[in-house]
């Protein structure tokens, strides 16, 4: 064990540190501050684009008070968007061409779809989904997870519909109905998030209605959760080497004030 140095060149040395000066370190907090800039500029887009949303829920026109298990909840139709949306806990919002052009059987259909995104409460998930998105901009997984989510939200309200009904075909003609309208206000509807996704959800729902199996969503959760649990145990799997080195003890004497040397003993 060599000497401590002294107190005064300990002093000495560290009043000779300098720190690096504005270059490397500048530009990395100019970086680093730029993008929780604009991190916070797109969430707040977010969440201005959200109110704007609910000005313009506040303009629709009551149809019906729907009583459910999760409570009332409040159809109403708005002319000026492109498709029907849950939004909330409490409200469904259908345009107001879908009691014009859409039959009775087609309107409970999609109100039952709607019902089925309240009950999962998608609205809420969907929104913190959208809101990270925007704030965590520079990882782009983030958006290929959500729009996986949101999909995988419309299969499972399908169903719920379907169930519901007894029968997939009017929810089946109330998306290919819709699926035509082209209105550039408003919030796009869920049917145009893929391409072919409104062809897939028509054929699915006119085919007959699939056996009872654990919903994808739960298979992805459950295998991300096995990747997790697998990283996590992985460093504590016992490994050893291909030849044995022995054993080795240290003996280390604090008895005294002061520690001085650090004997070892090597078998």
């Amino acid at each position: 064990v060599g000497t401590p140095p002294a107190p005064e060149a300990a002093r000495s040395a560290m009043r000779e540190c300098r720190a690096a000066g504005p270059g490397a370190g500048g530009w990395g907090s100019f970086a680093l501050w730029s993008i929780l800039g604009l991190s916070l500029v797109l969430a707040m887009g977010h969440v201005r684009d959200t109110v704007r949303l609910w000005l313009l829920i506040r303009r629709g026109r009551t149809v019906s008070v729907l009583r459910t298990s999760a409570g009332r909840v409040h159809l109403l139709a708005l002319d000026g968007i492109a498709g029907p949306f849950a939004a909330g806990r409490r409200t469904v919002v259908l345009p107001g061409r879908s009691f014009d052009e859409l039959s009775h059987a087609q309107i409970r259909a999609v109100v039952a779809h709607e019902l089925g995104h309240i009950r999962r409460r998608d609205p809420l998930w969907q929104w913190t989904a959208r809101l990270l998105e925007h704030a965590l901009f520079f990882q782009p997984l983030n958006r290929l997870c959500r729009r996986g989510l949101e999909e995988a939200a419309e299969w499972a309200s399908d169903d719920l519909a379907r169930q519901s009904l007894g029968s997939g075909r009017p929810l089946a003609e109330s998306i290919a109905a819709v699926s035509r309208w082209a209105v550039e206000a408003g919030p796009s509807p869920a049917l145009s998030r893929r391409p072919g996704m409104v062809t897939d959800r028509v054929a699915r729902l006119l085919s007959p209605a699939p056996r009872a199996e654990p919903p994808m969503f739960s298979l992805r959760v459950g295998v991300v959760a096995l990747v997790v649990l697998a990283a996590l145990l992985a460093p504590t799997l016992p490994s050893r080497p291909a030849g044995s080195v022995g054993s080795v003890e240290m003996i280390i004497d604090v008895g005294g004030a002061d520690v001085g040397e650090m004997p070892s003993v090597y078998p």
